[in-house]
């Protein structure tokens, strides 16, 4: 498997999964205006596409020799992208997310091998290959937040699908047992939030075995609330 065109093809189906949200989303959630506190399925597109964008604006940055622009305060610059485009209409949009993803494809295209395993490509995060950088903002970050949107929206089954599917695409791209170990812990996440809590404990025990420093964050992260309190989940944290 070349690495490279693996990237391509997920990204590629990050954009489907987007575009399928948009063509499916019901008319009443389509016309939502929502909230900083409580996105509209507007809000969610055009938050993923402006990180999108920011990584392919990275990664021409690079190739043309300059640094990288990294956004130390994620909070207020997503409050900044909803409070811009909230007001959004459909074409604007689906066009915002179509340049973020058509700049991401281009700019990624332009790597070699080397560059997109290379940790201090994207100089930042120095234990993280470029690939994981690109593949996190373009396809599992988008997944990420339409899982939650469907979640929040009684559409559980439809979260689960696409979020296991996500982790049977990415999970053979790296050996190393962080990586395997943080793709479990993150399924292990959307099972929690689905009530799949045996399913969940299931994962958690993989992940743990491969990356134990997943077992102090699990104890405060809020996707695993429902698990806090059963002895299982207590036995695995110690």
């Amino acid at each position: 498997m070349k690495l490279k065109s693996e990237v391509i093809r997920l990204l590629d189906r990050g954009y489907e999964l987007e575009n399928a949200f948009a063509r499916e989303l019901p008319e009443g959630e389509r016309e939502n205006p929502g909230s900083f506190s409580a996105w509209s399925g507007r809000d969610v597109l055009n938050h993923s596409a402006f990180w999108i964008l920011h990584t392919a604006n990275n990664l021409e940055r690079i190739l043309s020799g300059q640094k990288a622009e990294w956004i130390e305060d994620y909070n207020h610059q997503n409050e900044l992208v909803y409070q811009q485009h909230n007001q959004d209409d459909w074409e604007t949009v689906l066009s915002h997310v179509s340049t973020a993803s058509d700049r991401l494809l281009e700019e990624t295209g332009k790597l070699s091998e080397e560059q997109l395993l290379n940790p201090q490509y994207l100089q930042q995060e120095h234990e993280r290959p470029a690939w994981q950088h690109i593949l996190g903002s373009g396809y599992l970050h988008v997944v990420m937040h339409l899982a939650d949107y469907w979640i929040k929206h009684g559409r559980e089954e439809l979260a689960r699908e696409v979020y296991r599917e996500m982790s049977e695409a990415i999970a053979p791209l790296d050996e190393n047992p962080v990586w395997q170990g943080t793709v479990l812990y993150n399924q292990a996440c959307i099972e929690a939030l689905t009530g799949q809590e045996q399913d969940a404990l299931e994962l958690l025990t993989h992940a743990f075995s491969l990356h134990p420093g997943l077992k102090e964050w699990s104890q405060q992260d809020t996707d695993m609330v429902s698990l806090h309190d059963l002895p299982v989940f207590k036995k695995l944290v110690e």
